[in-house]
């Protein structure tokens, strides 16, 4: 069986499982770096300077804050099980977290605070809040808050306020509206993501929802003087006045709404589903189908669907007498 390898004041090595928390007895310690090395299983929580994380095969079940950064790359002398890398509880560090090019996933089942990320493989059960954050083929199913620059690349989010975005191929939100304060990029059309039956769509069955292309077009310029009071000025994160945001919202193409009340419950069903750590923790195999469904969507996106609006809006102005 293997054990803790090197524990020290500089740095705390762990290849197996480990039972309590790693952190500081005494001020040496306090920023001292730790390595999580395949086969580690965290029972407790982490405080330390850097994290390097070699996965798969690892999990650390309770808080951690690193200090400096946290990296997680892939250990190519591991033989055993290829499982995530999994992060139970809140993640903060006061720098960075990069995930390099790695064959596996990394589950983090909370919330993150940072000021950098650089995200890959990833599935996010909770929110991200930092600085300048970039997203590459993952499923975020809380929001994502940044002062700085969002980018994301062949990912799914349920939506997001930031500074500037910068959307690029393969972008799918489950709540077709988000915030920029600044500037907002796509440089392809974003797919909003309907689930018609929430069951249905992801075992795969015909009626498989629709998805609805929003685009350049879809982003609408407010000033905030026309906001209610207590929403001009500053927004989140910003330490001066704020003019104007840019709003990407499926607004105008809600000829129809009464018909896509119960497909946004059904959107906010999976949310409340995944989120449900106490159901994780059961390791309920509908969890688990329900995520595969998700990633499956993300390497095989659905056409986008081409269908108008059955009434232009001077229609829709006469009928309800606006």
């Amino acid at each position: 069986m293997q054990t803790d390898n090197i524990h020290d004041s500089t740095r705390y090595v762990v290849a197996a499982e480990h039972h309590g928390s790693i952190v500081p007895n005494n001020r040496m310690e306090m920023w001292r770096d730790v390595y999580l090395n395949s086969g580690a299983n965290v029972k407790g929580g982490i405080w330390c300077g850097t994290l390097n994380v070699m996965g798969p095969d690892i999990k650390v079940e309770q808080s951690l804050y690193s200090k400096d950064s946290i990296t997680i790359s892939f250990n190519e002398n591991y033989k055993g099980p290829a499982d995530n890398v999994t992060f139970a509880s809140c993640v903060t560090t006061r720098n960075s977290i990069l995930i390099e090019d790695i064959p596996f996933k990394v589950r983090f089942e909370s919330d993150i605070y940072l000021c950098d990320a650089n995200l890959s493989n990833a599935l996010i059960l909770g929110n991200i809040y930092g600085k300048n954050v970039l997203l590459r083929n993952c499923i975020v199913l809380g929001s994502v808050y940044c002062t700085g620059r969002l980018t994301v690349e062949n990912s799914m989010l349920t939506t997001f306020e930031c500074h500037d975005a910068i959307l690029g191929a393969n972008v799918s939100l489950i709540f077709p509206f988000a915030i920029a304060r600044k500037h907002f990029k796509v440089s392809q059309k974003i797919r909003s993501l309907m689930f018609f039956d929430l069951h249905q769509h992801i075992q795969g069955k015909k009626n498989r929802g629709a998805v609805i292309g929003l685009g350049q077009e879809d982003i609408f310029k407010i000033n905030t003087s026309q906001l209610p009071k207590e929403k001009q000025g500053k927004l989140n994160g910003d330490s001066e006045a704020v003019e104007s945001v840019y709003y990407l919202s499926i607004a105008e193409r809600l000829v129809h709404s009464d018909r896509l009340f119960p497909i946004f419950l059904n959107n906010r069903k999976l949310i409340e589903i995944l989120a449900d750590h106490h159901i994780l923790r059961k390791g309920n195999n509908g969890i688990k189908i329900i995520e595969s469904g998700l990633w499956r969507l993300l390497e095989n996106p659905p056409s986008i669907s081409q269908h108008i609006s059955e009434s232009s809006i001077d229609e829709l102005s006469q009928r309800f007498g606006v």
